[in-house]
């Protein structure tokens, strides 16, 4: 029966209408679809899955010395913003390791400086030790190992040997107590920590106040005080060669400097820079790379992993939902729904899970990861989020349209007589 033929059957033209409706509802069905595809490739290409705020001035993160801003993170990369305080007063006492040199080329540079100085001449006279028959660190073991670190021969085993050696002779603290100091109080620095208070000359009429820890004065020579300011620049690299902790303590208490949170107007000793940094998840991070990176341990790799996969798994199976949806208006027999409508369920499920793996994140790294999420911080969900959950329901939506028009509808029952053959039962023979 055709469908012209359908008009003058009563049954059969509300069935026809029926069918028409389905299509309306299957076709916007298919270009939900469409849009979602397009909303979750956007969604897993941006930073805005979940939002990590310090408030207004921020949260001061002691390992690095900077007062974290926000954090923006998402599938495949994460962003983090802060300000750095960097003293510009000279009556602002200052950690050795804020005078640190950063760029390998400024570090060579201020080396070749030192090889110039006469006191490093005489250093290279000194005799190499015999590791084997040290009994204490003498001056001529510091200025022999000093010598080694100027010429680049950190890397050596010799190097390597001496440096367990000085670290046989040093004290390992037992911290008890933290106590936070504020950089800008001259009096209550020194009133604490005086024995670890070097004042450098920066010219004839300034000068700075450096703290500089007991373990890295354990290790350098006798007079390093006078050598000037270029000297003083290379200790934060150098204790790093030497893999001395460059925390401040005395006896069981350990002291941060805690630079005033940024103001709007006035000055207070510091300048703050702005700071950022985006990186892409390395997914297959060694052992070393998880070391250096404070945000990540192997829990989180893994989270990461697992999130980046059922991402991409969600991009084919949408694409390849999509292809069998625009299919069954071509073909409109039952199977070819049913199976678009399997394939919107698993879409749905495995982009569910990426959004459930996201959540399991955040709370992870609020529980585990201090640098990742300070105490303090308060965090809120992203528009990627919501555009994962939007494409999770579209999914499940689409999923459930199509199962419930698959129906079979053969003979009297279908609208029109092609749309009942298309049902009928097929044997598949040779």
């Amino acid at each position: 029966m055709s469908e012209a033929s359908t008009l003058d059957d009563p049954e059969r033209k509300t069935k026809l209408e029926e069918f028409y409706f389905q299509r309306k509802i299957l076709f916007g069905c298919t270009l939900s679809l469409f849009f979602g595809l397009i909303l979750w490739i956007i969604a897993i290409s941006t930073n805005r899955w979940f939002i990590v705020s310090g408030g207004k001035t921020g949260i001061f993160v002691e390992s690095h010395r900077r007062y974290f801003k926000a954090s923006h993170t998402g599938i495949n990369r994460n962003c983090r913003y802060a300000v750095v305080p960097q003293p510009v007063s000279t009556s602002v006492v200052r950690n050795f390791t804020t005078l640190s040199i950063s760029s390998l080329d400024d570090l060579e540079e201020a080396k070749e400086k030192v090889k110039q100085e006469d006191y490093f001449k005489d250093f290279l006279k000194v005799d190499s030790p015999d590791i084997m028959s040290i009994e204490s660190i003498d001056e001529n073991f510091r200025k022999y190992l000093f010598a080694q670190w100027i010429l680049n021969k950190d890397d050596k085993p010799e190097f390597a040997k001496l440096r367990n050696k000085l670290h046989s002779f040093m004290e390992k603290p037992h911290i008890k107590h933290k106590q936070m100091l504020d950089p800008t109080n001259y009096d209550q620095v020194k009133h604490t920590l005086n024995e670890l208070i070097t004042e450098v000359e920066v010219n004839k009429t300034h000068s700075l106040h450096v703290v500089v820890p007991n373990d890295l004065r354990f290790a350098l020579f006798d007079d390093w005080e006078g050598k000037g300011l270029d000297l003083v620049h290379l200790l934060s690299n150098y204790a790093k060669s030497l893999r001395i902790d460059p925390s401040i303590y005395l006896k069981d208490t350990k002291f941060v400097f805690q630079p005033p949170p940024p103001i709007k107007k006035g000055f207070n000793g510091f300048r703050y820079v702005k700071w950022k940094r985006c990186a892409f998840h390395n997914l297959f991070a060694d052992e070393d790379y998880l070391k250096s990176d404070p945000s990540v341990d192997e829990e989180m790799l893994d989270l990461s992993r697992s999130a980046a996969t059922f991402a991409i798994i969600t991009i084919f199976l949408m694409s390849l939902g999509f292809i069998f949806t625009v299919y069954t208006f071509l073909n409109p027999r039952y199977m070819f729904k049913r199976l678009a409508g399997g394939i919107h369920f698993i879409a749905g499920v495995t982009s569910a899970t990426v959004c459930r793996i996201l959540h399991v994140s955040v709370e992870y790294a609020r529980e585990y990861l201090f640098y990742a999420f300070p105490a303090g911080a308060h965090y809120t969900y992203g528009f990627g989020f919501y555009f994962g959950i939007l494409v999770s329901g579209i999914n499940f939506f689409s999923f459930i349209m199509f199962l419930w028009y698959s129906r079979k509808k053969k003979g009297n029952k279908a609208a029109t007589e092609e749309l009942g053959m298309a049902d009928e039962h097929i044997e598949i023979r040779r």
